[in-house]
């Protein structure tokens, strides 16, 4: 038991270290929260800290910090500021585990580093005994990347760890001015994973991984410092190999930065106070690796709790990683931050392999990035007088900022699959041909080393015969697939080339005979080719081997189902929905068929084809078994992920699965396109921007891409990035839904008023320009105009456009009407619904009780 003077004086030390960190002006209330009533408490702690204001010396300062005796720190600053042999110099740095000093070792004439050690170590002799055993486990580590623990001393109530000193600046420091580069990240990551190997494979574990642990010096050495000392400093240790959460933020709770930077390295079982192993190590390494390429952590929060509650039930920010990683050290960070430690990477030397392998690979240069910004709120619907415009809103109608295009081709390891050509008698067989194309590409795009033009981009360009460099300029592609296919009954004829889009040279071709039940091989064997033909093989990815299921009959049935699901009308969708449905008839356990039907009814409801409710239960169910029959493919996920956002309204189920889709099938333009809406449905709208602007790279000629990234764009106020990706849009297709009056409201927002009135006169969809119109005029102070429009989209639109009623309403501050709106949206299982968080047509509501408890009704966060 601690005699009662000893824990009286451990309490008076624990407020003192927490509150003499703080500004002076936080001091007393941050002493009236740890003191209490206990007026005798407090006036220990006051003298102390007055002791400490006065104190000249600060080495005197320090000691007083690291919690030692008054005769202790007498000692130290009586004897010369020395201890021992060792003659102190500098302060180098604080925390919960000690203050550090660089020192000068009088006896070897060389510089270290003394931590001075918690009164707390020195007061429990149990404690000290375990700390010494854990401190000579540590002094036997000897590695280069380890700053290396010499020995460890006592000076009457002072107990200090002699260590290298180590030059240079930390990586939290080199953080704190941006996301590093690749080659340094790869540097710098690799040294850690060696330093975390070495301790493993001794039986030591850091435990208290951060980028404030790891020095940078100016040679380009990585050390690795404190290894095992939250272990040491754990009331815990003895007999375990465990420490509990508690035990490592106890000391570190002095300061609220030093308690987030911890939080935030911390796997979820340490959080949760459970055991630990060196899996944990691997968590926090992924955790740094991730900031080093993202320049922001995983597990955003803004206080200790925040962060604690995202790690341990949320995703990480994948979205934040550059559009460059290379996908080996995405599926790294994969493989670090799975919540299950059982899931996790066993070995830290696996992802030193792996760093080694991608450092070893080229690298393409980065394309720049659009820039992260906040959303504007407040003062976006004032009115201030211009000359252009009668009435503008505050800072604009969105208040702009110019992005970045997406990036130009990649070299060497990207290609595009032209439609294939339809050699058949009669040519009958357009749809298989177009629907192999689909396979082919498909199967590519799971090459993690491989970056593949989406599907839309690829086949703006069937039948053409245009110059290839061209080709592979609009696709951002380097390598061009192209070929045909002669199907006569059961038999097929497969023509293969992989062409250079710089110079038209032949890289490989090949031609298959096969019958229709080999075709998973033949699909097979063509990527492996290309694979190989573009060295992605070599580089450490292969292809992801052809799905399960889809012969014969089943399969032919499910081409012909692609091919009529890509023209998204109403007699395309009835007509994939029926081979869908043959093609799961023939072969039951066929995923990628259920995962098409999914798609294709989930797209009827949300086209206005086919009642909600009725497709709804179809989508799911579809969606459902094609997740349960092959839990990789990305194509299942992607679908539940659909269905659960627009018609279960089940946000946190569809983030989930958009998630999984994304971690499956990172290259995969649909997926990341689909993740891009998920992320804007729950206000990530820079997540969103992130996503959508990723999809662009992968998929260029997508008019619904550019479209979307507009959109968002927009409602942050990046203007000029909206006006060019809605101009693209349009290019693309000069007919798309809404694209001309989101660039109406775009040019409105810039005062251009003329420009965009003409605009919203080329918008070909009635209820689209219906809709801007009203907002136009609102927005040029003509009110009566306003009332007129808005009176014809009620009477002819109120069952189909709700949510766009609502919105006009909002806009124009009339909130009782725009909540009666809302809640119609909501009987009607209004799709908009979904996108409620991405506009900011509705924060003028944000401040009414009702708009917050439709928002809970909707489970949205506020």
């Amino acid at each position: 038991m601690v005699p009662p003077d000893q824990a009286r004086w451990q309490r008076v030390r624990e407020i003192f270290d927490a509150v003499a960190v703080l500004p002076a002006a936080d001091r007393a209330g941050h002493l009236a929260a740890c003191c209490g009533d206990d007026a005798g408490l407090r006036a220990e702690v006051e003298s102390l800290l007055a002791h400490d204001r006065s104190a000249d010396d600060p080495i005197g300062r320090a000691v007083s910090q690291a919690a030692l005796g008054a005769a202790a720190a007498a000692a130290v600053t009586g004897a010369g500021r020395r201890l021992l042999h060792y003659r102190l110099t500098e302060p180098i740095g604080e925390g919960g585990m000690g203050v550090v000093w660089r020192a000068t070792d009088e006896t070897l004439g060389r510089d270290v580093a003394i931590k001075l050690l918690p009164a707390s170590v020195g007061h429990d002799q149990r404690r000290l005994s375990r700390f010494e055993r854990e401190a000579k486990l540590l002094a036997s580590l000897n590695h280069t990347n380890i700053a290396a623990i010499f020995s460890l001393h006592a000076v009457d109530d002072v107990r200090f760890l002699a260590m290298e000193f180590v030059p240079g600046e930390d990586l939290a420091a080199r953080l704190a001015r941006g996301r590093m580069p690749l080659d340094e990240t790869l540097r710098v990551a690799r040294q850690i994973a060696e330093a975390l190997e070495e301790a493993h494979e001794r039986g030591v574990v850091h435990r208290d991984l951060k980028p404030a642990n790891v020095k940078l010096t100016p040679s380009g050495k990585v050390k690795v410092l404190d290894f095992g000392l939250a272990k040491a400093f754990s009331e815990d240790f003895a007999g375990s190999s465990s420490t509990s959460s508690a035990a490592v933020l106890a000391p570190l709770s002095t300061r609220e930065g030093v308690v987030l930077g911890t939080a935030a390295y911390m796997p979820p079982e340490q959080a949760r106070g459970a055991a630990v192993d060196k899996r944990a190590d691997i968590w926090s390494f992924g955790v740094v690796l991730f900031e080093m390429l993202a320049g922001r952590r995983p597990f955003p929060g803004g206080t200790m709790v925040d962060q604690l509650a995202a790690i341990v039930t949320a995703e990480p920010v994948w979205a934040a990683l550059p559009v460059t990683t290379p996908p080996g050290l995405v599926r790294l960070l994969h493989r670090c931050l799975q919540k299950d430690a059982r899931r996790r990477l066993r070995d830290i030397g696996e992802a030193r392999i792996e760093l080694e392998a991608i450092n070893r690979a080229p690298v393409a240069p980065p394309p720049s990035q659009p820039t992260a910004v906040a959303r504007r709120r407040g003062a976006l619907w004032t009115f201030v007088a211009a000359a252009a415009v009668a009435a503008a809103l505050a800072g604009g109608f969105w208040v702009g900022r110019r992005t970045s295009p997406p990036a130009a081709r990649e070299p060497g390891r990207s290609v595009a699959v032209l439609p294939l050509l339809d050699l058949s008698p009669g040519q009958a067989e357009d749809y298989f041909a177009d629907g192999l194309t689909e396979e082919l590409l498909n199967l590519l795009a799971r090459n993690p080393r491989l970056r593949v033009a989406g599907r839309t981009s690829s086949f703006r360009f069937k039948g053409a015969s245009g110059d290839l460099r061209a080709i592979g300029q609009a696709l951002g592609v380097s390598s061009l697939l192209e070929g045909s296919v002669r199907r006569s009954g059961a038999r097929v004829r497969i023509t293969a080339q992989l062409i250079n889009a710089e110079d038209g040279f032949h890289l490989w071709s090949s031609a298959y005979d096969r019958d229709m039940d080999d075709l998973l091989q033949v699909q097979d064997e063509i990527a492996r080719a290309v694979a190989d033909a573009l060295q992605a093989a070599a580089l450490g990815g292969t292809p992801a081997p052809a799905r399960p299921g889809g012969s014969g009959p089943a399969l032919n049935a499910y081409l012909q189902g692609r091919y009529f699901r890509a023209r998204n009308t109403k007699d395309g969708l009835d007509k994939a929905a029926a081979y869908f449905e043959e093609a799961v008839r023939l072969d039951p356990g066929f995923a990628r068929a259920w995962a098409g039907l999914s798609s294709t009814r989930a797209a009827m409801g949300a086209e206005g084809y086919a009642p909600p409710d009725t497709v709804a239960g179809e989508a799911r169910r579809a969606a459902e078994r094609a997740v349960a029959l092959d839990p990789d493919m990305g194509e299942g996920y992607a679908a539940l992920s659909t269905v659960r956002r627009a018609y279960d309204w089940d946000w946190a189920g569809a983030d989930a699965a958009a998630q999984r889709a994304l971690q499956l099938e990172p290259n995969n333009a649909d997926i990341v396109f689909s993740a891009g809406r998920m992320a804007s449905t729950l206000g990530r709208l820079d997540d969103a921007i992130l996503l959508t602007s990723r999809a662009a790279t992968l998929d260029p000629l997508n008019v619904a891409v550019h479209y979307r990234l507009g959109r968002y764009q927009q409602f942050v106020g990046q203007l000029d990035a909206a006006r060019a990706s809605l101009t693209k849009a349009l290019e693309l297709d000069g007919s798309y839904p809404a694209a001309h009056e989101n660039l109406a409201l775009v040019l409105l927002a810039q005062g251009r008023p003329e420009a965009a009135l003409a605009e919203l006169a080329r918008e070909p969809s009635e209820p689209w320009r219906e809709h801007g119109m009203a907002i136009a005029a609102h927005l040029l102070g003509r009110p009566a105009d306003a009332d007129a429009t808005l009176a014809r989209i009620i009477e002819r639109q109120q069952n189909v456009a709700a949510m766009q009623i609502a919105q006009i309403q909002a806009l124009r501050g009339r909130s009782a009407e725009a909540l009666e709106w809302l809640e119609r949206a909501y009987r009607q299982r209004d799709t908009g619904l979904s996108q409620l968080k991405s506009t900011a047509y509705f924060d003028r509501l944000a401040g009414e009780p009702a708009y917050q408890a439709f928002l809970d009704k909707m489970r949205l966060p506020r």
